[in-house]
């Protein structure tokens, strides 16, 4: 028996699309242990696939809106193509990041990126959240083995991303706290002010 998963894309006009993500095949009437639901790899395979379907059919795609210039309202010149990669709880994401000369209007020459200045993080808030939690609990190899185990993401992340993650995750709690950062870290039980060592008998 072939069982099959679907994406309905409706635009909203006449046209629905149609696209299907995963297929898995199963035993008619037999019960097995091995075919109940879904298995862990078929299941990351589902949502990765989803995403990346889901992304190429309503991704940004650069356009006349980032092409003109927010001044004068002309058109930019292209100067090259790039692409940006965002990572996210079911995989990377290659995002299209074309780059715009300045216009005459401005001051300043040299080049802009909107997609860059409209994603300077390249994390989704989920996937820095679970990165962020679990490398509190365990070492940052287990918990990028972990994320590998069971989310999509392959070897998308490593101990030294989860370590950066972690550390620029916390600079800007750090920095939303301002002067509160300190008392916080006072009240917190693992913090203990350096005792002075005790005089030899």
């Amino acid at each position: 028996m072939r069982f099959a998963i679907q994406l309905m894309i409706d635009g909203g006009d006449a046209v629905v699309e149609t696209q299907e993500i995963i297929s898995f095949d199963r035993s008619d009437g037999a019960l097995s242990i091995n075919e109940l639901g879904l298995t862990l790899e078929e299941a990351k395979r589902t949502l990765a696939t989803l995403q990346e379907a889901h992304h190429g059919s309503t991704g940004p795609r650069p356009g006349r809106r980032q092409r003109t210039c927010p001044c004068c309202r002309r058109p930019r010149q292209l100067k090259d193509k790039r692409t940006i990669t965002v990572r996210t709880c079911f995989g990377k994401l290659a995002l299209p990041s074309p780059r715009y000369r300045c216009c005459q209007c401005q001051a300043v020459l040299g080049t802009v990126a909107p997609a860059v200045a409209t994603l300077p993080e390249r994390v989704t808030p989920d996937l820095l959240a679970l990165e962020a939690r679990w490398a509190s609990l365990a070492a940052y190899s287990v918990t990028a083995a972990l994320l590998a185990d069971v989310l999509p993401i392959d070897k998308a992340v490593n101990a030294s991303t989860i370590r950066n993650d972690a550390m620029r995750l916390a600079e800007r709690l750090e920095a939303e706290l301002g002067p509160r950062a300190g008392d916080v870290r006072e009240r917190m039980p693992g913090h203990r002010t350096r005792c002075r060592s005790p005089d030899r008998p």
